[in-house]
């Protein structure tokens, strides 16, 4: 079928702006990061570590390049609020292209070429002219489809110093399920999945034919993994349920609702103090919350987990939340040093070492790469994989290669463990501080205050004041959006 007029020529545009993409790809993009008397500085990842960094180095020194996987940077403590509808998803993004003088690629590393100084990355996303519609003609349909195809080539960008802050992925311990039929809550996208599904299974829920067992299974909400995450995220979903606005729009089924929260570990929150965690447990259980300790999940289903104490739980939810695995780009570069767990091995300058000839020897520096983050570990001294470490690190480094730090003693990266804290729902909270204990309303506040002080702008800064303030006299947001 032939095309003539706007169809014909829209389909020519298509065509020359895919050819673009793909000789740009074939070509690689070094040259177009290059500025004159500048050294290319190119950062992987966006998260913790590696946000900060961005906005810290010295921009008049580098031409800086970022590329990541994501479009924004996101308040990660916060997404058990966004998820349940505390909090809008806005309040708690920064865009990745709000940083001046940074170039950005939306783009996953795939290999390094330490020997060449190149990067090898494919896009992330597909450029998409537009979905599916079925007013448009199939032919139509294919030749975009073809123009995509073309356009996303792997591509390779050069270097001069190179800093890797990929991040970790969750770790399932290869229990089967867990990939196909379990939630994880790692981002702002993951957080939208687990909102949309709440309310999917509550709408299931009004089926009038449902029988009361099904109904029971798709009111069960399962979070496994009793750390800071899925503790918050189980809190959240019971200041949810118990809602005025909540039970004004389910008054019959929010009596229903069942939450429990499975940890394989004698206790939940184990990175606090034992009184805190015993404290947080009892809140949990008064609230209603069924707190499983010492759970070993054997595999999950589409519509229920089974543990090897319990059994079959059926569950119309579950949400994973456990554990932390080496991001992809750590398995494949195996000639970097990595320890058991498959983290970069970095001096106490956060330094990459080659992978030594000898077991349990310390390798060769790699000469202008760095590693930070959750995807790496100091030599000897192993640091938790917090939000709080990454933020230091990225500071840290941004200091150090923008030549900020002159005194050779504090060219070693130190942690200043500033405390730990956690929201448990009901307006309370626990801080866990290094002149203090609290817990409580107190200690809510204090939970608030210092992710409001976090908030990288004053556009996000404002948004969780109105939001917090609106929840407060209006309610939250029921919506699945």
């Amino acid at each position: 079928m032939r095309h003539t007029g706007k169809h014909a020529l829209n389909l020519h545009r298509l065509k020359v702006f895919g050819n673009r993409i793909q000789l740009q790809a074939r070509r690689g993009i070094a040259s177009e990061i290059k500025e004159e008397g500048k050294e290319t500085l190119v950062v992987l990842g966006a998260g913790w570590a590696g946000y900060q960094f961005v906005r810290k180095v010295d921009k008049s020194k580098y031409k800086v390049v970022s590329i990541s996987g994501s479009t924004t940077f996101v308040t990660t403590p916060l997404l058990p609020s966004a998820a349940t509808g505390a909090l809008s998803f806005r309040d708690i993004v920064e865009p990745l292209r709000s940083t001046e003088d940074v170039n950005y690629y939306h783009a996953w590393a795939e290999d390094v070429d330490f020997k060449n100084k190149v990067i090898t990355a494919i896009p992330a996303a597909k450029p998409i002219f537009r979905g599916k519609d079925p007013l448009v003609k199939q032919q139509q349909r294919d030749a975009r489809a073809e123009t995509v195809a073309e356009a996303t080539s792997e591509y390779q960008i050069k270097y001069d110093k190179l800093v890797i802050a990929t991040g970790c992925y969750n770790q399932t311990f290869d229990t089967p399920g867990v990939k196909e039929n379990a939630y994880f809550l790692r981002d702002i996208e993951s957080a939208a999945a687990i909102r949309y599904h709440i309310y999917e299974m509550l709408d299931s829920a009004t089926w009038p034919d449902l029988s009361d067992t099904l109904r029971q299974a798709l009111l069960t909400w399962v979070i496994v993994g009793g750390g800071p995450t899925g503790s918050e995220l189980a809190a959240e979903m019971h200041d949810l349920a118990r809602s005025k606005e909540f039970n004004k729009l389910y008054p019959t089924l929010a009596p229903q609702i069942k939450i429990k929260l499975l940890d394989a570990a004698p206790a939940i929150l184990t990175n606090f103090d034992k009184a805190l965690s015993k404290y947080a447990a009892k809140k949990l259980k008064r609230d209603g919350i069924e707190v499983l300790t010492s759970r070993k999940v054997l595999r999950v289903e589409p519509d229920k987990i089974v543990t090897e104490q319990d059994g079959e739980i059926p569950a119309g939810l579950v949400v994973w939340s456990t554990g932390n695995k080496a991001s992809p780009l750590n398995e494949t570069l195996e000639s970097l040093q990595r320890d058991k767990k498959k983290s970069f091995v970095v001096t106490e300058e956060l330094q990459v070492l080659n992978r030594p000839t000898v077991e349990g020897q310390r390798g060769e520096v790699v000469p202008d790469v760095w590693a930070m983050g959750d995807c790496a570990q100091i030599d000897g001294h192993p640091l938790p994989a917090t939000a709080q470490v990454a933020n230091q690190e990225g500071v840290f480094l941004a200091d150090l290669l923008s030549g900020r730090i002159s005194d050779p003693a504090k060219r070693s990266f130190k942690y200043v463990h500033r405390g730990t804290m956690t929201n448990i729902g009901g307006g309370e909270g626990l801080v866990e501080a290094p002149f203090a204990n609290v817990r409580g309303r107190l200690a809510y506040i204090a939970w608030r205050g210092y992710y409001w002080i976090s908030s990288l702008s004053w556009r996000n800064k404002f948004n969780l004041a109105f939001r917090w303030t609106q929840n407060a006299i209006i309610g939250r947001d029921i919506s699945r959006i």
